[in-house]
């Protein structure tokens, strides 16, 4: 793998979304998707996310600010990301 590559994806943060109870995501055949979720800190704002979930509860993505980030999903934004 190229460093180029290498450094770009260390510049990138890791987002991993998480479902509420009873909620969960639909896993098949297209692997990503992109959706627009609930800000977070509760704003009233909503931001366009790119995602892929990996279990059921469970769902990846890149952001902009370097790090892992935990970003607990509203019942609606799982819905509008399935």
């Amino acid at each position: 793998m190229p460093d180029e590559m290498l450094e770009e994806f260390r510049n990138l943060g890791l987002a991993i979304y998480v479902a509420p109870s009873k909620t969960s995501f639909i896993l098949g055949d297209d692997m990503s998707g992109y959706a627009s979720i609930g800000s977070r800190g509760g704003t009233t704002g909503t931001r366009r996310v790119r995602f892929m979930p990996i279990a059921p509860d469970v769902a990846v993505g890149y952001c902009d600010t370097p790090g892992v980030h935990l970003d607990h999903l509203t019942a609606m934004d799982v819905r509008r990301m399935n």
